[in-house]
């Protein structure tokens, strides 16, 4: 089962690569970027971005793979 997980990490992080790739090739001095950190330390969690929106998607995201992490622990 744990084999599992680590070749679906892997494959999640290919694909944002890919993802990230793609974006920045197809809109080369278009749009704004927007980047957000989240993350938790201890309990508590906390988050870095560059707009208030991608604060909240940053800090919910964290939230959710904190959930996610508490239920297939046990």
């Amino acid at each position: 089962m744990s084999q599992f997980f680590l070749y679906l990490g892997l494959v999640f992080v290919a694909i944002g690569i890919l993802i990230i790739i793609l974006f920045a090739v197809g809109k080369s001095g278009e749009g704004k970027a927007e980047v957000g950190v989240g993350g938790f330390i201890g309990f508590i969690p906390f988050g870095f971005a560059t707009s208030k929106s991608t604060l909240y998607v940053a800090i919910s995201l964290s939230i959710v793979c904190l959930a996610i992490f508490l239920v297939l622990s046990r």
